[in-house]
């Protein structure tokens, strides 16, 4: 809901659908390099994360080419003691393997960055958010991520264990197209 704030305890969690791929000739889907336009998309959003959302702790990461290239961009806004975990498990992963993923995090991390792909980021911020959060943000979210795009859930947990459908509140959606 527009103007409630975000939660002062508990995680936060930072969806980021990988930045635009190109689709060159017999390169195969799991090798496909960022476009320019993605390289610049990606940029842009490592200067939003650092500005306006927490330090992440730990960042989750499709084995993909596209995403590891896009977290590569985004690793300026890193602090030098996060850790980055490059998962194969989460190339085109759907949102049950997603929240999988998620609950085996240690419960010390508050903040985490996790890069992958659609439909299964979507999907995995409608499980957790359901219709809470902002109006605006729900809104750029009704098509799903588009490439680049990222949001921003505050998660009322303690440990990540603990992640269920409906424990979230999405506090923003931010695209590319915003960043111009």
């Amino acid at each position: 809901v527009e103007g409630r704030p975000p939660l002062s305890a508990g995680k936060q969690l930072l969806v980021l659908r990988h930045a635009k791929s190109s689709r060159p000739k017999g390169v195969d889907d799991h090798d496909r390099p960022l476009a320019p336009r993605g390289i610049w998309a990606a940029e842009a959003m490592a200067d939003q994360c650092a500005r306006r959302f927490r330090k992440v702790e730990l960042a989750l990461c499709s084995s993909a080419i596209r995403c590891r290239e896009t977290l590569r961009l985004l690793e300026r806004c890193l602090p030098p003691s996060a850790k980055i975990d490059i998962d194969e498990g989460l190339y085109l992963a759907d949102s049950r393997d997603l929240v999988a993923t998620l609950r085996r995090v240690h419960r010390d991390h508050e903040s985490l960055l996790l890069v992958g792909h659609e439909p299964g980021l979507s999907e995995l911020v409608v499980r957790l958010c359901g219709d809470d959060g902002k109006a605006t943000a729900q809104r750029r979210l009704a098509k799903g991520l588009k490439p680049g795009s990222l949001a921003v859930i505050d998660l009322d947990l303690q440990k990540w264990s603990r992640l269920r459908a409906g424990s979230g509140r999405l506090r923003a959606v931010v695209r590319p197209k915003d960043l111009r």
